[in-house]
């Protein structure tokens, strides 16, 4: 049975910088300038409103580069290696409450969550094969979460039994028209603001922003430490803001919660 890795993109987009291809190399843009101009204002445009927020002398370094003719990009790094905690729940739809490592795929289905494109495999097998884990998108009442499922068993186990470890949604893409809404840690959900995440969870641990000048990406990243059954877990929670530069406004275009055993 093969490893599904459909939802790599979306994991990793959250972890590291979105390469951005609005516009072609050498193109001008509309006032004139070469991309590259127009990105270096943006950048400039998001950093002055990250810095409003959260200072960069609150992080260990900064580095800006110029990553190709179009692209600029600044990145931020927290002083601290984690968060002391960071929750390991979240709420979908107002009514589903999905704690990972806890949360079997079976509680999800009996909440009438379905699989989208294609059955689910009987079994997953141990951390010695390739299939002890499982990914794949799920729909309630029309609306799509995609989730990650691990066996944590040292035996293989029915893919129904197994736990949830990831939980991802993207907004604002072609391929998911109806993503389901989320409220994590009371009061963030896609409705808020890179503002309003840091009211609540402080300094992420990790920032980046990539500019094109045609869109431009804030990537945030925090991290914390759960331990569970005696077993310790990095978990890592992530957004994706498209940025206005006119408004200096954050739009969320991605959500991700993860959790990852320290082996």
């Amino acid at each position: 049975m093969k490893r599904i890795c459909k939802i790599a993109a979306s994991v990793l987009a959250l972890t590291m910088a979105v390469s951005l291809t609005a516009c072609g190399k050498g193109k001008t843009v509309k006032d004139g300038t070469r991309p590259t101009v127009a990105a270096r204002s943006e950048l400039k445009a998001a950093m002055d409103m990250i810095e409003k927020v959260t200072p960069a002398s609150e992080f260990a370094d900064k580095k800006m580069s110029l990553d190709s003719e179009n692209v600029q990009s600044a990145a931020y790094t927290s002083k601290d290696n984690y968060i002391n905690q960071l929750p390991t729940e979240i709420q979908l739809e107002g009514k589903t409450n999905v704690k990972l490592i806890s949360t079997t795929v079976q509680k999800l289905l009996d909440n009438g969550w379905k699989c989208v494109n294609e059955p689910m495999p009987d079994e997953l097998g141990t951390r010695a094969d390739a299939n002890y884990e499982y990914a794949d998108d799920f729909t309630l009442n029309g609306k799509m979460a995609s989730f990650e499922y691990i066996n944590l068993d040292n035996k293989t186990r029915p893919a129904a039994d197994c736990v949830i470890e990831n939980v991802s949604l993207a907004f604002g893409e072609e391929t998911y028209p109806n993503p389901s809404d989320f409220l994590y840690d009371s009061k963030i959900s896609s409705k808020s603001s890179y503002q309003d995440v840091v009211k609540k969870l402080g300094r992420p641990k990790e920032l980046t922003i990539n500019a094109d000048s045609g869109q431009t990406v804030i990537n945030v990243s925090y991290q914390g430490k759960a331990i569970i059954n005696d077993i310790q877990y990095v978990v890592s929670f992530g957004l994706d803001y498209r940025f206005d530069a006119k408004k200096s406004t954050t739009t969320m275009n991605r959500m991700l919660l993860h959790m990852t055993e320290v082996l």
